[in-house]
């Protein structure tokens, strides 16, 4: 009802299980979807080889896909070029990187402007 009086634009969830993403997948009330993604499988909800399969099918379908845990909780923080990278060749519409310093922001948009040649 929110959604169809204007109050709210898009209706999903985040995930934190592979068989709730996979179910969300197929249902018709879900727009836009969470999910953890990152080439390294790490505080996953599965294999990446296993998740991207999915996210296809959400693309599709027209499902707007939102990454997280793009360096796994730190634990790929010292190559976050590949982690970066990685989130612009698989099939989400955007990704959200944790940051806990000036720093890390500056170095990240540096990543960003780099990987994809567009000035932010």
């Amino acid at each position: 009802e929110a959604r169809e009086d204007g109050i709210v634009r898009a209706v999903g969830c985040s995930n934190h299980d592979f068989r709730s993403l996979c179910a969300d997948a197929d249902e018709p009330w879900v727009e836009v979807v969470l999910v953890r993604i990152n080439p390294t499988g790490h505080n996953m909800d599965a294999m990446p080889e296993d998740v991207v399969p999915v996210l296809e099918r959400m693309n599709a379908r027209g499902i707007g896909t939102y990454g997280m845990k793009v360096l796994a909780k730190g634990r790929i923080s010292d190559d976050p070029k590949f982690a970066i990278q990685y989130q612009l060749n698989v099939p989400v519409d955007a990704f959200v990187i944790g940051m806990e310093s000036r720093k890390q922001v500056d170095e990240n948009v540096r990543l960003l402007e780099q990987l994809t040649e567009v000035s932010i």
